[in-house]
């Protein structure tokens, strides 16, 4: 099973649980096992580290990854700087973003595949459609 490194936007307040849920899981019924920062409680709410450490433990991660997704429905400084560090490390790049959302063409430039979806679980099918899964 491949690794995805999943990158959305953060809000303190929740605000996009329900969607990176939902994302979630649609990545993983295309078989990727998910690491995400937005996901690990160790790094989000009250036990947020410093910036820097923040960025050291996400580089990490990306290093263990196969395949890079990111959710660009907002725009999000981090995620740019996550992407061009996936990039760099020649990790394939998936950018999903809802149908409304404008993606730079800097961004398309890097990406392997974008998916524009209206519900996150058309996710699933249009990733298994990109050939750098196998």
């Amino acid at each position: 099973m491949k690794k995805a490194f999943f990158a959305t936007k953060y809000y303190k307040n929740n605000y996009n649980k329900k969607k990176i849920e939902n994302i979630t899981e649609a990545l993983e019924k295309a078989n990727l096992k998910i690491i995400s920062m937005v996901n690990d409680k160790m790094f989000c709410g009250k036990n947020k580290p410093t910036s820097e450490k923040l960025m050291k433990e996400t580089f990490k991660k990306i290093n263990k990854c196969d395949i890079f997704v990111a959710d660009l429905s907002e725009k999000s400084i981090g995620v740019g700087v996550e992407i061009g560090y996936a990039f760099a490390l020649k990790k394939p790049v998936v950018v999903i973003s809802n149908k409304k959302s404008n993606i730079s063409s800097t961004i398309k430039g890097v990406a392997k595949q974008v998916i524009c979806y209206k519900k996150p679980r058309e996710v699933t099918k249009k990733i298994l459609q990109g050939s750098y899964l196998f």
